[in-house]
C-alpha cells in the first residue's frame, strides 16, 4: 500500500495499476447497472473544480445508464456527447486555474487532458457506430476519469506536497 496526494491510500492490482480505497462506491441496480457515487475524499478544496468532478460523475453515470439500456441507441450517443462537452469545460477550467497560477507544470498537465480527451473522443466514436460497451465506459470513468484524473493527477498539482 502506498499513498497519493492527500492521503488518498491506494494498493497494486494484478493489472498493475493502482487502486484507490474508500474514494467512490459503487451502488449496483438489480437491473445489473452500476453507478459510480461521489465521495467526499475525491474533494481538492476549490469549490469550482469540485463541482465540476461531480457533474463528471453524473454525466458518467447517465452514460452508462443509456449504454446499459440500449448501447447502440441514441441517447448513448447524446450522452456520450454531453460528457465529452463536460469533460472539455472541466479541462479549459483547470488549465486556466493553473496558468493563472504559473504553475510550472502546467504544460504537462494539459498534455494529460489531451490524452484524456481523446479518450473520451474514443467513446462518443463507438456510441457514433454502435460499438460501446458498458464495460468500457465502465472502466473509462473509474480507472481514467476518477483515479487517473480526479485522485492522481488533479492531486499531484494542486497538493505537490
Amino acid at each position: 500500500m502506498f499513498i497519493i496526494g492527500r492521503g488518498v491510500p491506494a494498493e497494486k492490482h494484478k493489472d498493475g495499476k493502482a487502486r484507490h480505497l474508500h474514494l467512490i462506491d459503487i451502488q449496483s441496480s438489480t437491473s445489473g447497472a452500476s453507478r459510480l457515487i461521489w465521495n467526499d475524499a475525491l474533494e481538492c478544496g476549490i469549490k469550482a473544480i469540485d463541482a465540476q468532478h461531480r457533474q463528471l460523475f453524473e454525466a458518467g453515470n447517465a452514460l452508462l445508464e443509456s449504454v446499459r439500456k440500449n448501447p447502440s441507441g441514441s441517447d448513448a450517443t447524446s450522452k456520450a456527447q454531453i460528457l465529452v462537452e463536460t469533460v472539455t469545460t472541466h479541462f479549459k477550467s483547470e488549465e486556466s486555474l493553473l496558468a493563472a497560477w504559473n504553475h510550472p507544470l502546467t504544460e504537462d498537465h494539459k498534455a494529460v487532458h489531451e490524452s484524456l480527451l481523446s479518450r473520451t473522443n474514443e467513446l462518443l466514436a463507438k456510441s457514433r457506430n454502435g460499438t460501446l460497451a458498458y464495460q468500457l465506459v465502465f472502466k473509462f470513468l473509474v480507472d481514467d476519469l476518477v483515479y487517473e484524473h480526479i485522485a492522481a493527477e488533479d492531486r499531484r498539482f494542486l497538493f505537490p506536497n
